[in-house]
């Protein structure tokens, strides 16, 4: 079981290596083994070596957790095992140079994955997950499936690196049928399998699981919808129907799972929820054209998110054994306002100073404001709890602090990726138009949660509560659709 800590420290130390070399020489592939106009292969690049990096650091992480937290169990060898072979898996398929390639550790990653949702056998909630899970990404498959027949069809290879100088040609034009039903496909591949809304309710219930298996899925598994659209962005770019999807779907999802997110007692639950709403946002943001910022939130909710899983325990006994005191807010609509036009005069600023083009940066520009809404989460309530002068200088150097973090960050990808993901150009009429709706939604449902105290009492906003803490039902007819509810009537006479 050491072992597994040494690999997964070998690893990290070569995606150092690997990264030096590219830096030097550029893209490197591995030789081809082809055959009937596919091949398996694998690709080192600035995209591949950073998500390479990034698994290899949580898997190790995660595995250290492992080898405390099973300890004593019998079965502790077995999971390990398990664990590094789905991380091994994970971290080839973000390595793939070959669109089948891709497609088998997309498969084989899901597939090892279930062992270790049903690691405990006798949960019964446990083995629903699974078998939910198990439908919809076999779905996935299926659609990703029909995305490689076509991109293999048009140009005669399924070869990242010739898929991507062929699409070159094709900038600024009209996409032929194929290329549009391959990058529709893709995107319809993603969206199953990073439990977007409404095939989204098994992650909520795999909270049976070990809590290492948890955080690989939240801050892995899940990653490898954003990821394939990010990896084959250059596809997707010229689509404006997989863009139009991403935006509704993943803006929709986004809304959706935080909203739930903040209705759940479970903390397990809630951040099961939080995952969800995560996931849409990333797959907005590529639908927005702002690969760059998705990869950052992809990157930064993996180590936000196994860090919540992994201390999750502890942080709840820790609040438990503290005396909160929450602020008295009044709703009122003054402090309401003034907080967020101080958000929005912070983000603007960060904006103008950056030099962004309106047009061109559209999609960046949305993306600030949803930023500026969370910002303004923050320095709102502060000032309409009339907290002192300190706080609000507290809140306000955070809003600082997240803006300067964003636009740095963003940046930095953006230059260190630039060579992988398709020009930044302005979106379609269409599309400003689904974006700014949507921007338009978010600012709506931000700005009720900033007067809740106004309107939380009342009975509409009480039944609402109900319903989004139920997660408005979906679950529930999805166990139907399985016959959840009859094999447990089942499993229960056995027993």
């Amino acid at each position: 079981m050491r072992l597994s800590l040494v690999a997964s420290a070998l690893g990290i130390i070569g995606a150092a290596v690997a990264g030096a070399l590219v830096y030097k020489f550029g893209t490197l592939q591995s030789p081809s083994l082809d055959f009937g106009g596919y091949s398996l292969s694998l690709r080192m690049d600035e995209l591949s070596l950073l998500m390479d990096a990034m698994i290899g650091i949580l898997g190790l992480v995660i595995l250290k957790y492992s080898y405390n937290y099973m300890s004593g169990d019998a079965n502790h060898g077995r999971f390990i095992g398990r664990l590094c072979n789905t991380l091994a898996l994970v971290q080839l398929f973000v390595l793939s140079g070959s669109l089948l390639t891709l497609f088998i550790f997309w498969l084989l990653a899901g597939l090892s994955l279930r062992p270790l949702l049903i690691f405990y056998k006798n949960r019964p909630k446990a083995r629903t997950a699974s078998r939910k899970m198990f439908i919809v990404n076999r779905i996935s498959d299926a659609f990703l499936i029909a995305a490689m027949v076509c991109l293999q069809q048009h140009f005669g290879t399924d070869n990242l690196a010739e898929i991507f100088t062929g699409m070159k040609g094709f900038a600024g034009q009209v996409l032929p049928t194929l290329l549009e039903l391959s990058a529709v496909f893709l995107v319809l591949a993603a969206l199953f399998k990073s439990a977007q809304f409404p095939v989204h309710s098994w992650l909520v219930e795999v909270m049976e699981a070990p809590t290492p298996v948890s955080a690989l899925l939240h801050a892995g598994i899940l990653n490898a919808g954003p990821f394939l659209i990010t990896r084959m962005a250059i596809v997707i770019d010229g689509s404006q129907t997989a863009h139009i999807l991403l935006i509704i779907l993943g803006g929709f999802t986004a809304l959706f799972g935080s909203i739930t997110y903040i209705t759940q007692s479970s903390v397990k639950t809630a951040l099961s929820y939080s995952s969800i709403g995560h996931m849409g946002f990333s797959l907005l943001m590529s639908g927005m054209g702002v690969y760059s910022a998705a990869i950052l939130h992809i990157i930064g909710h993996s180590f936000y998110k196994a860090h919540s899983f992994l201390s999750s325990g502890s942080t709840v006994e820790l609040i438990r054994s503290k005396k909160l005191t929450v602020a008295t807010r009044s709703g009122g609509l003054v402090q309401i306002f003034l907080g967020i036009l101080l958000a929005l005069a912070i983000s603007i600023g960060f904006g103008l100073a950056w030099g962004l083009d309106l047009e061109r940066d559209f999609g960046l520009l949305a993306t600030c404001a949803v930023i500026t809404m969370g910002m303004s989460q923050v320095i709102a309530p502060t000032l309409d709890a009339k907290a002192t002068f300190s706080t609000l200088l507290k809140a306000i150097g955070l809003s600082l602090l997240v803006s300067t973090s964003f636009f740095l960050l963003e940046g930095s990808i953006h230059h260190l990726l630039g060579s992988q993901l398709p020009l930044r150009i302005a979106p379609t009429e269409t599309v400003q138009r689904l974006i700014a709706g949507l921007i338009l939604a978010f600012g709506v449902v931000s700005l009720a949660q900033l007067m809740a105290p106004r309107f939380q009492a009342g009975p509409f906003w009480q039944k609402m509560g109900v319903h989004f803490r139920n997660g408005w039902y979906i679950n529930a007819y999805y166990d139907r659709f399985i016959g959840t509810f009859k094999n447990r009537r089942q499993e229960n006479k056995v027993l």
